[in-house]
């Protein structure tokens, strides 16, 4: 950790980087991660599967982690590529595309030319952690909180 303005920050990262030229790399391709057991992916399955009845590709995401904790890199490449293919020509992604794209478009009013002005002032109701943040980033941006 750094402490300081960010000056020494900058200082810090750009002196940790040059203490790692040369150093051995790890390539995380080499690592095989660690399986929970498939105790905890058939509880994710039934749990994706209430969550989100219907939907491939939650199931299809869980098999791929799955496959990423008991094969090779490149045997986990396949089982991706396998699951995923179908899925992004499938009906569900061009549903999901449709209205991606169908909620965008219905935010534009037509004959709209107005565009909105400058924010100056802020209030933000709530003092937790995302209240706090969105305050602070107001804050950091010139606005009056």
């Amino acid at each position: 950790v750094i402490e300081g303005d960010k000056a020494a920050v900058l200082k810090g990262a750009v002196d940790f980087a040059a203490s790692k030229v040369g150093a051995e790399v790890r390539r995380l391709c080499d690592v095989t991660a660690k399986s929970p057991g498939n105790d905890v992916f058939d509880k994710k399955r039934k749990q994706y599967a209430k969550a989100r009845p219907g939907e491939a590709a939650p199931q299809a995401i869980i098999t791929c982690i799955a496959a990423a904790t008991d094969r090779t890199f490149d045997q986990g490449l396949q089982v991706e590529t396998k699951e995923f293919k179908p899925l992004m020509a499938g009906d569900q992604s061009k549903a999901l595309q449709y209205m991606f794209f169908a909620e965008r478009e219905c935010a534009k009013i037509p004959g709209l030319s107005a565009k909105p002005g400058p924010m100056e002032h802020v209030g933000v109701i709530g003092a937790g952690l995302m209240g706090g943040g969105i305050a602070m980033c107001c804050a950091e941006a010139g606005m009056k909180v």
